[in-house]
């Protein structure tokens, strides 16, 4: 190695040391509760609306899980590789998704009781995110060519909608047939399941990753450019968050305490608490690490107004609801 190269190496690892070591500042705050569900390779997961049930996604089974005596629920065997998961509204139901392929389960079922490939308007293009809407009728489908397809299992109808030109990042039920999505493309639309009809949208410069919708007010990161919070209705930008850090890219966002605050998750371990007025950032805090890349899946206020998250290690933690809540 010459004297350039070695030179070189030792300027890029300095680099790379630096950035690791004073990158991220000492998360401030400790959940409460930490509870690892298995050892496997967790893929994906998915917490219940009312916190009492996690359902995890491996490489070989779906499980539920009862977060309240951490007990298995059901396991089934997965037809096919499965990258996401979902969970209906009431827990009775579960999907998986691989990429041309969708099952669906329901808990007193010993296998999926239907499964289908999906289909988008490129030949080529897989399946980026799933949801289950309310009782786990209606199936919504990002798909990485923009594409958006609707299932209602319970009618038999099946809609395709081009609602963006590059990979959804993002779905929210605002109802059942009114519809919040996002894509790496920038672009978030609001939108009505029953026609496709655009109701709302907007265009950010660069990818979308995170996006959080309350009845009053809506957040989206564009993670190369800003991370805003607008009022519903009249589009005025209430504040950007206060970011001094170039390496905080954002993937989930939710708002609490009646609004008046919006958590955000990083695509490493960490969670922000911000003022959704100020955009001043309140508290910190790192979620449980085993595994080098751990990462939240999927995150929820329970019952009783604790945040619950789950992580790609398996590990359910609860955390101290006075930090986030009034």
């Amino acid at each position: 190695m010459t004297s350039n190269q070695i030179f070189y190496t030792y300027t890029l690892l300095t680099l790379a040391l630096t950035l690791l070591g004073c990158s991220q500042p000492d998360a401030i705050v400790k959940s409460e509760f930490q509870y690892q569900y298995t050892q496997s390779k967790v893929v994906d997961g998915k917490l219940s609306k009312n916190g009492h049930y996690t359902a995890l996604l491996d490489v070989n089974n779906l499980t539920l899980w009862n977060n309240q005596n951490r007990s298995v629920v059901k396991t089934w065997s997965t037809p096919f590789n499965a990258y996401h998961t979902a969970i209906s509204n009431n827990s009775q139901r579960l999907a998986i998704a691989g990429k041309f392929q969708i099952a669906i389960y329901d808990v007193d079922s010993d296998q999926a009781t239907s499964q289908w490939d999906v289909h988008s308007f490129l030949d080529d293009a897989t399946v980026t995110v799933i949801q289950l809407h309310d009782l786990g009728d209606i199936v919504l489908v990002g798909m990485s060519d923009g594409g958006i397809l609707f299932f209602d299992l319970h009618k038999g109808i099946h809609s395709k909608f081009a609602m963006h030109t590059g990979p959804v990042s993002q779905l929210i039920y605002q109802s059942s047939m009114e519809i919040w999505s996002a894509s790496t493309d920038g672009s978030i639309a609001f939108w009505q399941a029953t026609d496709g009809k655009l109701v709302d949208e907007k265009q950010l410069p660069h990818r979308v990753m995170a996006l959080a919708v309350s009845e009053k007010f809506m957040f989206a990161a564009d993670n190369l450019y800003s991370q805003k919070i607008w009022t519903r209705g009249d589009d005025k930008v209430i504040t950007e968050l206060d970011i001094e850090h170039d390496w905080l890219f954002l993937k989930k966002a939710l708002f609490v305490d009646n609004n008046t605050k919006l958590l955000t998750a990083s695509t490493k371990q960490n969670i922000w608490l911000w003022d959704s007025h100020s955009g001043k950032m309140l508290s910190h805090w790192q979620l449980k690490i085993v595994t080098l890349g751990t990462h939240l899946l999927d995150w929820g206020i329970n019952e009783q107004g604790h945040l619950q998250t789950i992580n790609s290690d398996g590990i359910l933690e609860l955390w101290p609801r006075t930090h986030f809540a009034g």
